[in-house]
Formats: C-alpha cells, sequence, structure tokens
C-alpha cells in the first residue's frame, strides 16, 4: 500500500536501507513479542497423582446405561493424539488469524483511500476484496464449515495475494515500505498455517513475489531484499516449529494424564474407569460379529489375613501376581482391570466360561509364581455372566456373576 510519505519523515529517509532493516527488525520483534504475551495465556497441566486427575474427570457411564447406548470404538480409525491436538489448535488459530488480518487489512485500506485523493483506487479495491473474503473465512471457520486441510490452504492462498498486492504496490509506486510490509506478513504465514507443505508452499511463493519485485524496482539493492524474504520465510518457519513442539508438548502431558487416569497404578492394569472407557471397543465389536459380551469377576480371598501376618507389601505383592496371572490366562482381546481393593474384572466378547475352569487357571498361574512358598495357598473366587449388549449393562452383568461366585475345582495347595 502506498503511505504518504513526508507526513513524518522525509522520502530519503523512508528509502534508506538503514530505515528499511529498523522496520523489519521492529516487525520481527513486534511479531515474536505477541507470540510470547499469547502464550503467557495457554494453561499448561501440571503433574497431577491418579486421585487428584480421577476426581477432575466426569462420570463417563452412568451405571443404568445399557451398553447399546454407547458408540461403536473408532480407536482404529482415529487421528494419532499429536495430529489431533495440532489440528485442533489449528482449528482454534487459524479463524483468529483470518479475522485479525482481515480486520486490519480492511481499516488500513479504508485509510489509505482517505488519504491517497483518488490515487491506487484498483489497489484498494482488491485489498478491501481480499479483507472481506478473510472476514468471510474467519466466520466459516468459526462455524466448522471448512475442514482443517481446506482452511489452511485458503489462509496460504489470502496471504500470498497479500503478499503480491504489496509488492506491486511497491513497484507501481515506487515506495518501498509495501516491499517491507510484504516481509513482515510472510512471518506470519507458516505460524498461523500449523502445517509444513502448505507453510513451505505458501512462503516459496511470497519468497519469489517479493524476489522479483525487490530485483525489478531496485537492481542495486535488489540481492538485499532477496535475503530479507528470506529471512522472513526462516523465521516464521522457526515460530512454526516452536509452536508445533509446544503442542506436541502438551499432548504428551495429556496421554499421561489419561494414562493415571485410566490405570492403577499398583498393578497396571486398568481401573474401574478405564475399563468402563474402553467398553465401548468391546461392545463395538461384539455387535459387528453379533456376538454375546462377557464379564468375569475375580475375587482374592483372605487378602486382609495375609497383610495382617505378613504386611501390606505382600499384600500388594498378591494383588500385583493376581492381575499378571489374569493377564496371562484371559484370551486375547480381553480386557482386564481392578475393579475395587481385591477385586478385578475380566470384559471380552463371547459366551460365558466355565467359572470353574477360568478360576482352576487362574490358581495355577498364581502357584507357579512362588509368591506363595511358605505362606497358605492364595485362593480366588470367579464368576461368570454374558449378555447382548443392546439388553443389560456392564454393571448389571458385573452384579448377576458376583451372585454366584465359585472356587476353583481344584485349589492350590
Amino acid at each position: 500500500m502506498r503511505i504518504p510519505t513526508g507526513l513524518l519523515l522525509p522520502q530519503d529517509t523512508l528509502e534508506s536501507p538503514g530505515f528499511i532493516i529498523f522496520t523489519l527488525f521492529v516487525g520481527f520483534n513486534t511479531l515474536i513479542y505477541l507470540g510470547l504475551t499469547f502464550a503467557k495465556f495457554t494453561p499448561w497441566p501440571a503433574p497431577l497423582p491418579p486421585e487428584r486427575v480421577r476426581a477432575l474427570l466426569p462420570p463417563i457411564v452412568a451405571k443404568d446405561f445399557p451398553m447399546s447406548s454407547l458408540d461403536d470404538s473408532r480407536r482404529e480409525n482415529a487421528s494419532p493424539p499429536t495430529t489431533y491436538n495440532r489440528r485442533a489448535t489449528t482449528l482454534q488459530t487459524l479463524p483468529l488469524g483470518c479475522a485479525l488480518t482481515g480486520a486490519l487489512l480492511l481499516a488500513t485500506a479504508i485509510l489509505n483511500v482517505a488519504l491517497s485523493a483518488g490515487e491506487g483506487t484498483v489497489q484498494y479495491v482488491l485489498q478491501i476484496l481480499i479483507s472481506i473474503a478473510m472476514l468471510a473465512l474467519a466466520q466459516a471457520g468459526l462455524r466448522g464449515k471448512l475442514s482443517v486441510g481446506a482452511m489452511q490452504w485458503s489462509w496460504i492462498t489470502a496471504m500470498v495475494a497479500i503478499v503480491a498486492l504489496l509488492t506491486y504496490d511497491a513497484v507501481e509506486q515506487d515506495n518501498p515500505i509495501g516491499l517491507a510490509y510484504a516481509i513482515v506478513a510472510m512471518v506470519a504465514i507458516a505460524p498461523i498455517a500449523m502445517a509444513w507443505t502448505p507453510a513451505i508452499v505458501g512462503g516459496i511463493a511470497s519468497l519469489v513475489t517479493v524476489s522479483l519485485g525487490g530485483v525489478f524496482e531496485y537492481q542495486i539493492q535488489g540481492l538485499r531484499w532477496v535475503l530479507a524474504a528470506l529471512t522472513a520465510f526462516i523465521i516464521g518457519s522457526v515460530i512454526m516449529q516452536l509452536r508445533l513442539v509446544s503442542v506436541d508438548s502438551l499432548t504428551l502431558e495429556q496421554e499421561r494424564a489419561n494414562r493415571l487416569a485410566s490405570t492403577d497404578p499398583l498393578t497396571g492394569v486398568l481401573s474401574r474407569d478405564g475399563l468402563i472407557t474402553m467398553t465401548s471397543a468391546v461392545v463395538g465389536t461384539a455387535r459387528r460379529q453379533q456376538q454375546a459380551v462377557c464379564v468375569m469377576p475375580v475375587r482374592v480371598l483372605d487378602l486382609d489375613t495375609a497383610n495382617r501376618t505378613y504386611g501390606s507389601s505382600y499384600g500388594d505383592a498378591v494383588l500385583e501376581t493376581v492381575a499378571r496371572a489374569l493377564q496371562a490366562v484371559v484370551r486375547e482381546g480381553d480386557l482386564v482391570a481392578r475393579w475395587s481393593g481385591t477385586r478385578f474384572v475380566v470384559l471380552g466378547q463371547g459366551e460365558r466360561p466355565d467359572p470353574e475352569t477360568f478360576a482352576a487357571r487362574v490358581q495355577s498361574a498364581v502357584r507357579d509364581s512362588g509368591i506363595a512358598l511358605g505362606k497358605p495357598p492364595i485362593t480366588v473366587e470367579v464368576g461368570t455372566a454374558a449378555g447382548k449388549p443392546d439388553t443389560v449393562t456392564l454393571f448389571d452383568l458385573v452384579q448377576q456373576a458376583e451372585k454366584h461366585m465359585v472356587l476353583a475345582a481344584q485349589p492350590a495347595d
């Protein structure tokens, strides 16, 4: 855009290399400080103990919800957590970036029209059209009308158009400030796009545009403009990489919190909330294969006596051993969870197995571990129940199975 000269500084000062470098320096630092300021408002999760994490989570499934109310598992089709969070961050920042850029562009166009006395009308009309398009893009993004990819490429297209318009205006009006603004705009392309392919395409297109404008208009100093544009491209890429690293770090913290919330810290198997969360996977598979869903509650007997006699560390070791034994004897695809203090629950699909046989297999695995050598044998009792996921709930199946708990046919000695 053409800025009337002589209002604040003389023309020779505005065109001097020192002033251009100073302008670029101020523009780059302004963007960096704005980014740092916005980052202060981003909440970063602090490490929390598992109990605190579970307390913060809302109830996942009510006890009276039938399994048919759970959505089929889509985990096999879901995006990796880092990809999902990158896209979510992009959907939040891209509409804001489009809105701010469009509003700034529109205000600048109106100001230039007021000060230009009718000169450069075509450029200002194009500037107004681009600003309106970016404001419309922001609205579409906020309403969820566009995908992440469409938003990214629309942003890249609009920013390349702005850079081209600024470069054309600088060449047409013989005003280097337009090129300086184009270089500043280049810095914002990549950090807002949050994707390497669109950022590289938009950055190269803008780099070529500014470089051609600088060489065409300022043959002797053209190389300086090329270097300035290349610097803007690199700085924008670095800022985008820093944003990606921040999002990925936040994703890792979220994953760690999810693991703490869904895993029993003592035994390493699923917690009750973790099992409820994973129920949708089993239910979805059972529906597709038209099978029943079965549960197998397992209770460790006389654990309080063992704690009093041998100490709580031995009792913890018993629970860990039983958990490993369950993981070793269950069918592939079955889920093992610690339901409460001395109770475990196995969730799977298919008809219920024989409880006595299953209890014997568990106790055999526990006996082979050697944990009870020289001590009374560890005894477990098992119940089983099965039902169609459209008619029963997980809690109903657990209650049905616990009404008929049995010991192993041949308890361990």
